[in-house]
């Protein structure tokens, strides 16, 4: 597991928003989402809930979110 994935996870759980996030982690966004889709598949399932508004995170999302928060 990439330390790198859980902290892009992290910022854009905490941030709503792909873009934002990229901003504060120096990435564009084709590689943030790249990153979150590499952790996604790794874990097995959907970290996050894409809209036109943000981001939220998936109940599976939320469960997991602590333990990258721990983990970082």
């Amino acid at each position: 597991m990439d330390i790198e994935h859980l902290r892009h996870f992290v910022a854009v759980a905490g941030r709503g928003s792909i873009g934002q996030a990229c901003l504060d982690l120096n990435l564009t966004q084709p590689a943030l989402t790249r990153s979150l889709q590499r952790l996604e598949k790794e874990l097995g399932g959907k970290l996050l809930d894409r809209s036109p508004r943000g981001v939220v995170p998936t109940a599976f999302g939320e469960t997991y979110l602590p333990y990258a928060k721990a983990i970082i």
